[in-house]
């Protein structure tokens, strides 16, 4: 039904682009703007902005290719006479490529010959900008290849660069588990909300071109997610599928808060190794935004610190084989086995029903922490517990805006060996909640057995 629907709506935008074009080359043709008069000037020609997505044969190198076509007449003295390239890497070089001859407004491009630190290029393409192709592509003697296509304000192009991998790999002598090789995309836009995307995929050292569309689009404040899907023929009549998401910023890219991420899944039906899929995920994921972190408690202090009580008092005996309350690994009888994700100090437990402590739970208590207007609030913290028998436990009680949620049972201590688990716990909070609140709790006997507990966290985006 996606497709059906992409469909339909692409074959109206073409008919909206030819009735559209006429009043959107008057409006270019009144801008005082050098950029956009470069665009106008450039409809039907040679002349302009081109851009793209380049790879490495061996997919070890990726980047973004845009290329200036100035003409030999009018915007000389903005572009100059010679056409360049720039190729800015994945890895964060630039290298510049300048072409070795001039080309006239209504010239075709016939093999003009592009050099520059390591870049070279054959470039051929149509006299109307049309049909561009790179050719004869090497990096620093590494073959190469690269999908480029012209940028203009009717259609602007957004590249993106990015990998695929395999799940199901089925024994391909191409894939294998792990292996990332280059999944990259071009992007056109159109005024109907329906893009064209064409692929640029390596499988070995082989380029496949594809293509797909983009609709479905979404706004969520700042960022629009989109629905996309495509394919691209193989070998042996076949072909991958694929479908995913476009996140991207819709602000003003004059902002500076441009991000664009593509990510997805791929299924291939081999006539040899059965079905084939992974996944593909572009190279900067931008748009994914970091939690911030509103509350911590890892006992060493850091802000903003995550307040605790607790109702049985912080306790040690002489041989610090009983213990209740933050230790640095050398305070605590067996303290120095704990080690999972621990940096500085950490809460133990050891003994916990010493004449100090209890024979019940032990409660350590964290205070409400204001979320209002957060988005993905999390509660996340860490445990190292060793030979919890019988009658030891661990539980924890999440509170949501005043409103205790049922007790989580986290370790379930056993007779005969008892339990030993380390890992960290992750707990996700409602979108709209206001404020949460934590409790841990711990019953343990014995000397034999302990627990470490350290890096509790709130966060929030």
């Amino acid at each position: 039904m996606k497709k059906l629907l992409f469909i339909a709506v692409a074959a109206l935008f073409l008919n909206a682009c030819e009735k559209d074009s006429t009043t959107l080359e008057n409006d270019l043709q009144t801008s005082n703007d050098i950029a956009l008069a470069f665009d106008t000037a450039s409809q039907n020609s040679i002349l302009g902005i081109y851009k793209g997505v380049f790879t490495t044969e061996d997919s070890q190198t990726r980047g973004i290719i845009e290329m200036t076509m100035p003409g030999t007449s009018g915007f000389v003295s903005y572009y100059g006479q010679y056409p360049t390239a720039k190729l800015m890497l994945d890895n964060g070089t630039v290298i510049n490529a300048v072409a070795n001859r001039a080309i006239a407004e209504n010239e075709g491009v016939v093999d003009v010959q592009f050099n520059g630190n390591g870049l070279s290029f054959v470039l051929n393409m149509n006299d109307n900008g049309e049909n561009v192709e790179f050719s004869n592509i090497t990096l620093n003697n590494v073959t190469s290849y690269a999908l480029v296509k012209k940028h203009t304000n009717r259609a602007p192009i957004s590249p993106i660069t990015g990998t695929y991998q395999c799940i199901e790999c089925q024994d391909h002598p191409n894939l294998e588990a792990g292996l990332e090789q280059s999944f990259n995309v071009v992007i056109t836009e159109a005024p109907d909300e329906v893009f064209d995307i064409a692929t640029q995929v390596m499988l070995g050292t082989t380029e496949f071109l594809g293509d797909g569309l983009q609709g479905d689009c979404v706004e969520n404040g700042v960022l629009t997610s989109c629905d996309t899907f495509g394919s691209f023929d193989v070998v042996g009549g076949t072909s991958i599928s694929w479908d995913g998401t476009h996140l991207f910023n819709n602000e003003d890219t004059a902002a500076g808060n441009d991000c664009s991420d593509f990510d997805g899944a791929w299924t291939w039906v081999t006539t040899s190794y059965g079905t084939i899929s992974g996944t593909f995920s572009s190279d900067v994921n931008a748009c994914t935004q970091t939690p911030a972190i509103l509350a911590v408690e890892d006992f060493d202090g850091t802000a903003p610190v995550w307040m605790t009580t607790t109702d049985v008092p912080f306790f040690t005996n002489a041989s610090g084989d009983d213990f209740w309350g933050p230790s640095d690994g050398t305070t605590g009888g067996s303290a120095a086995n704990i080690d999972y994700n621990v940096v500085g100090n950490f809460f133990y437990v050891q003994d916990l029903n010493s004449p100090s402590g209890t024979t019940q739970f032990a409660t350590l208590d964290f205070a409400d922490v204001d979320v209002t207007g957060r988005t993905s609030v999390t509660i996340t913290f860490d445990y190292d517990v060793v030979g919890f028998d019988g009658g030891d436990d661990v539980e924890y009680i999440v509170t949501i805006d005043g409103v205790d949620q049922p007790t989580v049972l986290l370790i379930d201590g056993v007779d005969g060996g008892g339990i030993t688990a380390e890992n960290t716990e992750s707990i996700s909070i409602p979108d709209g909640t206001t404020t949460v609140s934590f409790l841990i709790r711990v019953k343990q006997n014995g000397g034999n057995d302990y627990a470490g507990f350290d890096n509790f966290e709130v966060k929030g985006i």
